[in-house]
């Protein structure tokens, strides 16, 4: 008895080789031509993928590629990754390969931070019901974006898509690009494709006005407190200032907070754009950065340098300094005991994040005592300043810890 050439088979993953680029290209073709909105990658593109590891082939046990996973990355204000192509053989089609494939691509994506986007045609149904079930939600209906006539629609995958007004939930047609386009266009995103006798219908939706409504009031709040800390940051290095025996280097370091304390509060302006677009992903990014450069540019140069400023001028006893420095320390560390704490979220081991969190905490007082024993905060500043510096810059670049 024959086997059933439907049957799954072992398939295995691995970089597309140059000498695989012929294959590549011919199942691209083969893929891409019948759809009214797909659009065939040129030669040179998927050349240029494989030689940048960017192409991911499946091959069967005979180590023929039977499909493949082709993707850009473009750098900017944040990492974004681009599906730009998923073909599968057409005897192979509906055993799992294209979902491999695509999973891998994922899971790739998902090693440092960054927005995973695509394009699909309105036809192409096994590509959008892959990317719908994984996460991915269309949100602009982009009319002949390849030519007249070879519409496509732009997708976008977040882990926190915001939840769905359940009054605005629909059920249209998936073949009529016109109806389509026109609910998007109101603001309505495509959330699932299911099948129904009569044909394939979209699951569509609004974003919940509610869900905006607690997103404008976080970045509301976020930027009140981001404000308050300029306004004692700014009160601080007026202060220093006006004393000629207030350090150089924490004249510049408090200049320096105020400098980052302004970017975090034009970051988080930013994000009300992002809301009125329903852009949740972006919104998130926005808040995930103003947070950071409110945390280690704001809150921990504050409490760091007030023991510090009043050792420094000189017009307080030894005693008041102490109780000083040992108040901003058990504040800080009551704040890192909290849920509100920003490093609990990036930093993935315990050691390590108690070991910050200590550091962190007893920073003023290693401050005061520097500058009663030395003399000097310079090292201490130079020190200080270079671990919160680095701490921003890990954060940034890690994913929050779900």
């Amino acid at each position: 008895m024959g086997s059933d050439p439907r049957q799954a088979q072992p398939v295995v993953l691995r970089e597309a080789l140059h000498g695989d680029l012929d294959r590549v290209c011919e199942l691209d073709r083969l893929a891409f031509a019948s759809l009214s909105g797909g659009q065939q990658a040129s030669e040179g593109e998927l050349a240029l993928g494989i030689a940048g590891n960017r192409v991911l082939a499946a091959v069967d046990p005979q180590g023929n590629v039977i499909g493949f996973a082709h993707w850009g990355i473009a750098e900017g204000e944040s990492r974004r990754f681009y599906l730009a192509g998923v073909a599968v053989d057409e005897d192979v089609r509906g055993q799992g390969v294209g979902s491999a494939l695509v999973d891998e691509f994922l899971a790739r994506s998902q090693e440092s931070p960054a927005h995973v986007e695509t394009t699909t045609a309105l036809d192409n149904k096994p590509m959008l019901k892959l990317l719908l079930a994984r996460e991915f939600v269309a949100i602009a209906f982009l009319r002949d974006f390849y030519g007249a006539g070879r519409d496509r629609l732009y997708l976008k995958r977040s882990q926190a898509h915001p939840p769905y007004d359940e009054e605005t939930r629909m059920l249209l047609p998936a073949d009529n690009g016109p109806l389509i386009e026109a609910s998007m266009d109101r603001g309505f995103h495509l959330v699932g494709l299911v099948p129904l006798d009569a044909g394939d219908v979209f699951d569509v939706a609004q974003p919940s006005l509610e869900t905006a409504t607690v997103r404008a009031n976080e970045a509301t709040a976020s930027v009140s407190f981001t404000g308050i800390l300029f306004t004692a940051v700014a009160f601080l290095t007026g202060f220093a200032l006006a004393s000629d025996r207030f350090p150089t280097d924490l004249v510049a370091a408090l200049i320096l907070s105020l400098v980052v304390l302004a970017c975090a509060l034009i970051v988080y302006a930013n994000s009300s754009g992002s809301l009125s677009r329903f852009d949740s992903a972006q919104f998130d990014e926005y808040m995930r950065v103003g947070n950071v450069l409110s945390e280690f540019g704001g809150v921990y140069p504050f409490f760091h340098t007030i023991p510090v400023v009043l050792a420094s001028l000189g017009r307080t006893s030894d005693l008041v300094g102490a109780i000083t420095c040992c108040g901003a320390a058990v504040v800080l560390a009551l704040y890192h005991a909290s849920k509100f704490e920003i490093l609990e979220r990036y930093v993935k081991t315990m050691w390590q994040r108690v070991g910050l969190e200590i550091y962190l905490t007893l920073s003023p007082v290693i401050g005061y005592l520097t500058l009663r024993w030395a003399g000097s905060t310079t090292v201490w500043t130079a020190v200080n300043g270079g671990v919160l510096a680095a701490l921003a810059v890990v954060c940034m670049r890690r994913p929050e810890r779900a």
